[in-house]
């Protein structure tokens, strides 16, 4: 018998996460990253016609402090207004109980990818346009806790 390699794993589990978007302006278009709480998926807004990313919980996790912690995180974010950090959209219920909140999609790299042809003037320029948007959430009060190069499991 044959073994399923990790990555078709992965991605059957993340299909087995695949949010309900009955009843929404939703459509999910594909798998992005996972993170803390659950997956964050490209979706289209069928109302507005544009790609947005939907950050949804995952099926297995307690229901209520986490659909909480969830939908507190969207509106720290909706309340931050700033260049460098993207825009909350949309938060709420789906069918199956499970909390989300809908997002600007951003297209881009992240810092996992090769930036060592950057000259260093040039890759401290890449840090302070992180760390400016950080300073900027931190001076009211809030911290990301969950900062890191790569999108979670990245493909």
């Amino acid at each position: 018998m044959n073994r399923l390699s990790d990555r078709v794993v992965a991605r059957l589990q993340a299909d087995m996460q695949r949010p309900d978007l009955n009843g929404t302006r939703y459509r999910v278009l594909g798998y992005l990253a996972r993170g803390g709480m659950g997956s964050v998926w490209l979706a289209e807004d069928s109302l507005l016609e544009r790609r947005v990313a939907l950050k949804v919980l995952d099926l297995a996790a307690p229901a209520d402090d986490l659909k909480v912690r969830l939908l507190q995180e969207a509106r720290i974010l909706a309340g931050l207004e700033h260049p460098g950090i993207v825009p909350v959209h949309d938060a709420g219920t789906l069918g199956d109980g499970r909390a989300f909140y809908c997002m600007k999609y951003v297209e881009g790299k992240t810092l996992a990818q090769p930036i060592g042809n950057l000259s260093l003037p040039d890759k401290l320029r890449v840090v302070e346009r992180i760390a400016e948007p950080l300073a900027f959430a931190h001076a009211r009060g809030f911290i990301h806790r969950d900062l890191k190069p790569a999108r979670s499991e990245e493909r």
